[in-house]
């Protein structure tokens, strides 16, 4: 991941953003050191766009073994809950993400999960089940995105011509 600065934001997984206002100084600690130094300035890529954007965040997730459990990382933080999203089927859990090969490895398996649920209707606590299991890093409350480009390159499991996964 890397994040851009030009007084605006860029990101790339190799992730990148660019932000406005936050001297040289402050964002030192945001640019992981395996980011090749030609990655360090960039340009839009919007038509009409001709400003130079510098780096202000990446992560090469080139260290072996990271895990994200809360308080761990200085940068993402995986959580551990249920998705109740859109009627999801799957449970998030911090064990299945880890770095290995310069890779952040996110694993999906089938895998009971049970945990306390709130029926919003009649504001009662209920035990519920899902048998899927996967994982969500966020980087919230870590590093503030305000705006600017990200960039980021994934290879996501099956075929690239076979919808879902």
């Amino acid at each position: 991941v890397m994040i851009y600065r030009s007084f605006i934001c860029r990101m790339a997984v190799q992730v990148a953003i660019v932000l406005s206002l936050m001297s040289t100084h402050a964002l030192a600690n945001w640019i992981d050191p395996d980011t090749a130094k030609e990655f360090y300035k960039t340009k839009a890529n919007t038509p009409g766009d001709n400003r130079e954007y510098e780096l202000v965040f990446s992560d090469e997730f080139e260290q072996d073994g990271r895990t994200f459990h809360d308080g761990k990382d200085p940068r993402w933080t995986a959580i551990h809950k249920n998705d109740y999203t859109n009627d999801a089927l799957h449970f998030y859990s911090e064990e299945n993400v880890e770095t290995n090969n310069g890779m952040l490895n996110i694993t999906t398996e089938q895998k009971e999960n049970k945990y306390k649920a709130f029926n919003e209707k009649t504001k009662k606590f209920y035990s519920d089940a899902k048998y899927v299991q996967t994982a969500m890093v966020q980087g919230w409350n870590k590093f503030c995105f305000t705006g600017g480009i990200v960039e980021f390159s994934a290879q996501l499991p099956g075929e690239s011509d076979v919808g879902g996964l």
